[in-house]
């Protein structure tokens, strides 16, 4: 018997990003843009948490790892999106002016739990009906518990410079 239980959620928050330096900083800077039909530049934060156990005659009580999915056991990330904006730049005799531009930022952590790394089974476990179960006698035999996570983590930009 085994349950898989999907949690997560998401979260969409609207910032308003228009922006001037002051006078009295030696470069200039301005950020502007209309903030109507969807050019509201927004902030998504989601997480996910799988937690997958059961119960078998063979190993009893099992916690359950997906070591062959391109989907992580827990994940965070954030991205924001800033779409429709001019930016105005001067410093000394230099003068940039960019419109339409729209950017997005993103950022992921990752945290798979790994048996056979924690196990030192690299490349020697073959699948089976235990392949990714982690037992209770399984739990014994770890000798580093951070062995059992394999933490990743991702970061990346998009730019459209749009009018420049």
């Amino acid at each position: 018997v085994q349950w898989s239980i999907p949690l997560g959620g998401a979260y969409e928050i609207e910032i308003p990003l228009d922006f001037s330096v002051d006078d009295d900083f030696p470069i200039k800077i301005s950020m502007e843009g209309p903030d109507d039909d969807g050019n509201v530049p927004t902030l998504c934060i989601s997480w996910s948490f799988t937690l997958a156990f059961g119960f078998d005659e063979e190993g009893g009580f099992f916690l359950q790892t997906y070591p062959d999915s391109r989907v992580s056991e827990m994940s965070v990330q954030a991205v924001l999106e800033v779409p429709d904006r001019t930016i105005d730049a001067d410093l000394f005799f230099l003068a940039a002016n960019l419109t339409g531009l729209d950017f997005m930022v993103g950022a992921g952590m990752f945290v798979d739990i790994s048996k056979a790394s924690a196990l030192r089974l690299l490349g020697d476990e073959k699948p089976n009906r235990q392949y990714g179960r982690l037992t209770a006698a399984d739990l014994d035999k770890i000798v580093e518990v951070k062995d059992l996570f394999e933490i990743t983590a991702v970061a990346g930009t998009a730019l459209d410079l749009g009018d420049v």
